[in-house]
């Protein structure tokens, strides 16, 4: 939907998505309340989004992974201010960062120095690939944020 320029229609299936993610307790829910508020940005729905961007991080705060803070998380704070939420991005941030704190040492293998060419697409779930989002489980081996499983590379 937002490659057809139907930010509204994604934020619709993004948030129901999440919703069922969260209730099954998976990790992806996160993820997905983010991108819900990220197509909600793009469809004029800020006040949705604040509470979508806001939702996804305490989500991600909560599961201690310090690895997808300083990724995701910061992401995330970061569109939060571009977008006007200074005060929401300033209190969500400084969560972000005392939680990259207390999670301690990462047990993700950080980005190569040169990342391989990832797909557009994650091939098991069809989640977006996004450079900046993804888990390098290896220095040649990055998972998807949205389900874990392994995307190859490009070549």
């Amino acid at each position: 939907m937002l490659s057809r320029g139907r930010p509204a229609k994604a934020a619709e299936l993004f948030s129901e998505a999440a919703a069922a993610v969260e209730q099954m307790g998976l990790p992806a829910a996160s993820m997905l309340y983010i991108e819900t508020g990220r197509a909600q940005l793009q469809s004029g729905q800020r006040d949705f989004a604040s509470a979508n961007y806001q939702r996804g991080l305490e989500l991600l705060i909560a599961a201690r992974r310090a690895d997808r803070l300083q990724t995701l998380g910061r992401l995330a704070v970061g569109e939060l201010e571009a977008a006007g939420f200074s005060q929401l991005a300033a209190d969500l941030g400084e969560k972000v960062e005392r939680a990259i704190q207390a999670a301690g040492p990462s047990t993700i293998a950080p980005p190569p120095a040169q990342a391989p060419r990832l797909p557009a697409k994650c091939p098991y779930c069809g989640g977006n690939v996004r450079s900046s989002e993804v888990d390098w489980l290896a220095p040649e081996e990055p998972a998807c944020a949205y389900c874990g499983s392994s995307l190859g590379v490009e070549s």
